[in-house]
């Protein structure tokens, strides 16, 4: 049997990539003013920090989750990983979906329930895709 990532253990890892997210928002959203005032536009208010935030999120996200990292920094630090079911790489378009439902799901907290009572620890979106959080 594989051992399985607590809910304590993702939240943790999440806060990390929450902090980590920020700071690639904050210096993608200083380009873009640096940028405007190099040409004289002041372009604070035509990009959104918010929506630029969930969409870093969501790419580096993806991107880390997938093939050869199989985790983001803050999973890889507390040595978690995502794979499949059959432990297994996750591919781009699944670890991206599993953002957006995660995303979704963990706003209503109802996708973070199940992992109380499931036997892999999935969150109603790893269900859903058929994926798992396990230690490395």
């Amino acid at each position: 049997m594989k051992n399985y990532a607590s809910l304590s253990e993702r939240l943790s890892a999440h806060l990390g990539d929450i902090i980590f997210a920020n700071i690639i928002s904050g210096s993608i959203f200083i380009l873009i003013f640096l940028i405007g005032k190099l040409f004289g536009q002041d372009l604070r208010y035509v990009v959104n920090y918010s929506t630029l935030l969930i969409i870093s999120w969501c790419a580096y996200s993806s991107i880390m989750n997938s093939y050869h990292f199989r985790g983001t920094f803050g999973k890889q630090y507390l040595g978690l990983k995502v794979v499949n079911i059959n432990h297994q790489k996750i591919s781009i378009p699944q670890a991206f979906f599993r953002f957006v439902l995660g995303f979704l799901l963990f706003g209503v907290i109802v996708g973070m329930v199940s992992i109380y009572f499931t036997t892999r620890k999935q969150g109603l979106h790893d269900l859903m895709l058929g994926t798992v959080v396990t230690k490395r």
